[in-house]
């Protein structure tokens, strides 16, 4: 009986195998194929997408020597700028001190309270949509893949105008960019101070913070993906100037 059940098994097996026209081996080593070749096209594609945004971004490390040579650049800005350290978020704490700066009651308890305990601004345009909403004597707008000399020039503008300058940057080891404040800038020592979102000062040469500007230095998934899809910009900062 149990030899009756196992023929007749092995029966039903050989007739399904029957009804395919090819056999489990071809099936599984099409199946394998198809896989390769999906995984080729997502390869291919992001490789494209990787060099598109490479040569779109050649451009923006530009000499800046001249720059530096130039005296009617010479002269050091700073802007007095209290830190902030942040209880949450980074974010926050940056745009209170920027705040705090241009005579705006801002601090990080009320921006979560006003964001329902949000305490990201959601990228670059958020983070100006909230500069706004924030400072509302002032207009915010973040210009991003600026060439180093536009970077340079912008900075030197808005400190000028006793307004310190929002800007994103990687610190090392980082996974991903995060918003500073440039706060004073001389050219001729030199030398560029900025405050981090942790509340700390640090000061960088011209050429080490270009480099954080321009996202250089780490190769983690996150900045990987966030400068393939556009989410991260180098040379990002946001300029603010008295609303119209």
């Amino acid at each position: 009986m149990q030899s009756f059940w196992q023929d007749a098994g092995v029966g039903r097996e050989m007739r399904h195998a029957a009804s395919l026209p090819f056999s489990r081996r071809e099936l599984l080593a099409k199946a394998g194929f198809g896989a390769l070749c999906l995984a080729v096209g997502v390869a291919v594609l992001v490789g494209l997408l990787a060099l598109e945004r490479a040569v779109a971004w050649w451009g923006l490390d530009d000499d800046i020597a001249p720059l530096l040579a130039d005296e009617r650049f010479a002269v050091p800005l700073a802007v007095e700028t209290e830190p902030v350290i942040p209880e949450t978020s980074g974010e926050y704490a940056i745009i209170a001190a920027l705040g705090q700066a241009l005579g705006y009651p801002v601090t990080e308890e009320g921006l979560l309270e006003e964001n329902g305990g949000r305490i990201s601004c959601g990228g670059p345009e958020g983070f100006a949509d909230q500069l706004e909403q924030s400072l509302p004597g002032m207009a915010a707008k973040g210009f991003r893949e600026l060439k180093n000399t536009e970077f340079l020039l912008a900075c030197r503008e808005q400190l000028s105008r006793g307004v310190p300058v929002p800007f994103d940057y990687l610190e090392e080891g980082a996974l991903a960019p995060q918003t500073g404040l440039i706060v004073a800038l001389d050219l001729q020592a030199d030398n560029i101070r900025l405050l981090t979102p942790a509340g700390e000062y640090r000061d960088f040469s011209v050429h080490e913070l270009l480099a954080a500007t321009r996202l250089e230095g780490s190769f983690s998934f996150p900045l990987w993906v966030g400068k393939l899809t556009g989410s991260f910009s180098p040379n990002t900062l946001y300029r603010l100037s008295p609303r119209e």
